[in-house]
């Protein structure tokens, strides 16, 4: 069981070992039944835990003849263990995303702590923290500012609201964090754009 079963290379590593060493064991067809009997077994184990319920039915094993016949056997079965696996990790990737991507979007106002979000799909801080990357090409970190800060936009056109309260409103205790990077995003200070943003609307009212 040391060898992920969703991971080709070292399931393969573990057949072509385990059946190297047989022919030097007194008994190497019983060995191989035992084996055979076994991967069988994990295959139909690790297919429950996600939720594949195909299973898989073995063949007659007294049929086979020799050490090839089994090694062929257990070749097929661990071959299509790991395509089921690796599907299933895919499929476990996307569904894990779509969660935190969906919570940070309805809490982003929040104090978001990436641990507690981990916790959620059941991994670590730093997978879903890679995953998120990978999926929306940022961190979590960053997308949560940009979150917060197309929402202070949003609400310094549609409201009157003081800018130190729209920067409290979507996430920040600090106005100075929220200034610097409202800043970087779009190269001007908050108060500036609220400025624009007015005498806009006041040209067009003229």
């Amino acid at each position: 069981e040391s060898a992920s079963f969703g991971d080709t290379g070292a399931i393969n590593s573990v057949v072509n070992e385990f059946f190297y060493m047989l022919p030097d064991c007194d008994k190497p067809i019983t060995y191989a039944k035992l084996f055979y009997a076994y991967v069988v077994m994990y295959y139909n184990r690790e297919m429950l835990k996600i939720n594949f319920t195909g299973g898989f039915k073995p063949a007659d094993s007294n049929r086979f003849i020799g050490l090839s016949d089994f090694y062929s056997e257990v070749k097929r079965i661990c071959d299509k263990m790991a395509e089921q696996m690796a599907e299933a990790k895919k499929d476990g990737n996307d569904s894990a995303f779509e969660i935190v991507e969906k919570y940070i979007r309805e809490h982003f106002r929040e104090q978001i702590v990436i641990k507690d979000i981990a916790k959620m799909v059941y991994t670590s801080p730093g997978y879903v923290g890679s995953l998120f990357s990978k999926k929306m090409g940022v961190s979590i970190k960053e997308y949560i500012h940009g979150l917060r800060l197309e929402e202070a936009v949003r609400l310094m056109n549609t409201t009157d609201e003081t800018i130190s309260q729209i920067a409290y409103e979507v996430g920040y205790n600090n106005y100075n964090n929220f200034f610097l990077r409202f800043e970087k995003k779009f190269g001007i200070g908050p108060a500036e754009y609220k400025n624009l943003f007015e005498s806009g609307n006041d040209q067009k009212n003229i």
